[in-house]
């Protein structure tokens, strides 16, 4: 495990850890967390991740796109982290082979690129701990 200063109890060895934010993998036991963050205040919900993935069928409007994420999650397709606070998650880290980017096509399949986001809310948490 990567790790920051100090590492929460259970966490899972493919974890990593950045302070107080867990890291984890997005996979389809992540597909509830992935939409609660993204559907909370402050949460990319317009987005869903999708201007740089897939066909412009499915980047038409919000309810397209979560449409079109959720099958990759669900197929295990690198999209991305999930960060968790307190066993919350808070924070996404979009990131996958460049080679999957639509904006990039013929890419080698070793190169990834990613995007950071977090919830502004819970966020302010881990700054402002109690």
């Amino acid at each position: 495990m990567a790790s920051g200063r100090s590492e929460p109890p259970g966490a899972d060895p493919e974890d990593t850890v950045v302070d107080r934010i867990t890291f984890r993998v997005v996979g389809t036991d992540r597909w509830g967390d992935l939409e609660q963050l993204f559907e909370s205040p402050g949460g990319p919900k317009n987005c869903w991740c999708m201007v740089w993935r897939g066909d412009p069928d499915e980047r038409r409007d919000k309810k397209s796109k979560k449409a079109a994420l959720e099958p990759r999650v669900m197929e295990n397709v690198p999209v991305g982290l999930l960060g968790y606070l307190e066993g919350e998650p808070v924070a996404w880290v979009s990131i996958a082979p460049r080679a999957r980017r639509v904006s990039q096509p013929g890419d080698p399949e070793d190169v990834w690129i990613g995007r950071l986001l977090s919830s502004p809310v819970s966020m302010g948490r881990a700054a402002c701990p109690d």
